[in-house]
């Protein structure tokens, strides 16, 4: 019996379970180009100076963790600062942050008010938490889809079909000027880019078309939080908006599919396990590049391309598999650096 793969990548924005990190990351660069930093971060900041530093530099990674080194509060006194800025700045272009309880829960409300609606409260860990949800979150800005066909009596996999689209981000994401650097989507490109919607109507297809399917990634935890977080953040307004229909169910089935661990296989985590059959000397380290230069004996041309990517991905699947890699690799070479939409 042959086995689908879905081997998927995508290139997201925004740091997944780093929320925190991320909008004070964002905070120093809005208070910096408004020449306002110093000022507003005062005694709040230890060594602003040098966060500022780190931030210029790229590194702020650095500093954020070596806070913890110092005083867990000062954290949460950072990430504060970082949504009262947020929220100043949104109140100046007519957008207050408002927040309305729904089951116990702060959620925000983009309705322009009604019953229960409050006004956002930095001091409130509920408010800072689902602010940080709606405008820090990750992101998809493009995937890659690759459907590979195994067959494991002939050790063959083949490719069946492939899908490649930019998406556009929603109107509170604040953009990522580190990822942007590494995907090389610029904002005109993403702005062309379809609605994330577009994406979650393509793994329904793909689920309705391979009921079996076990969709594979290099890193899938990564890829498996983003896919995630769209959806929920996508439920959350459909709740919000007082809209639970056919299309909020669908996207709860899909939910529970990729929630479901059997449909994920991790190549990054199998070729930690099981090296030898990817090289005869243990690698230096197992990211996409070094394990797919292992496998093929070729740099990897193009990568953090999503398409490119995926297929790079296929190519170790198959190796891990012990499968012929011989008709990914055509359509690999085919056909790695997609510049429309929606390749098939």
């Amino acid at each position: 019996m042959s086995i689908v793969y879905v081997v998927i990548d995508t290139e997201s924005e925004g740091f997944v379970g780093k929320e925190r990190e991320n909008a004070c990351a964002w905070c120093v660069g809005a208070l910096l180009k408004a020449g306002t930093w110093f000022a507003t971060a005062g005694d709040l900041i230890p060594d602003a100076a040098a966060c500022a530093r780190h931030y210029e530099k790229g590194t702020f990674s650095v500093y954020w963790n070596g806070l913890d080194k110092m005083d867990k509060n000062h954290k949460r006194t950072f990430t504060k600062l970082a949504t009262v800025v947020l929220g100043r700045q949104l109140a100046a272009d007519g957008r207050p942050i408002e927040l309305v309880r729904q089951a116990g829960v702060w959620r925000m409300w983009r309705g322009g008010g009604g019953r229960g609606v409050a006004a956002f409260d930095a001091a409130n860990p509920a408010h800072v938490s689902e602010v940080l949800r709606v405008f820090f979150t990750a992101e998809v800005v493009s995937c890659g889809i690759v459907v590979c066909v195994c067959d494991p009596l002939a050790r063959t996999v083949e490719v069946a079909e492939e899908h490649y689209a930019v998406y556009r981000p929603s109107a509170e994401h604040k953009a990522s000027a580190a990822a942007r650097a590494v995907h090389g989507l610029d904002e005109a490109t993403l702005q062309k880019g379809r609605d994330v919607s577009e994406l979650h109507a393509r793994l329904m297809l793909l689920l309705e078309k391979y009921p079996r399917a076990v969709f594979a990634a290099h890193f899938a935890q990564h890829d498996w939080a983003v896919l995630i977080e769209g959806i929920d953040n996508r439920l959350v307004n459909m709740v919000q908006g007082g809209q639970y229909d056919e299309e909020a169910a669908r996207l709860m089935a899909l939910r529970r599919e990729l929630r479901n661990p059997s449909r994920w296989t991790c190549t990054w985590q199998r070729c930690v396990l099981h090296g030898s059959r990817l090289a005869a000397n243990r690698l230096t380290n197992y990211q996409l590049p070094t394990v797919y230069e292992a496998v093929t004996s070729t740099s990897l041309a193009g990568h953090h391309n999503a398409l490119t990517d995926a297929y790079a991905c296929a190519v170790i699947l198959c190796r891990l598999l012990g499968c012929s890699d011989a008709d990914v690799r055509r359509a690999y070479i085919k056909d790695t650096h997609p510049q429309t939409d929606d390749r098939q």
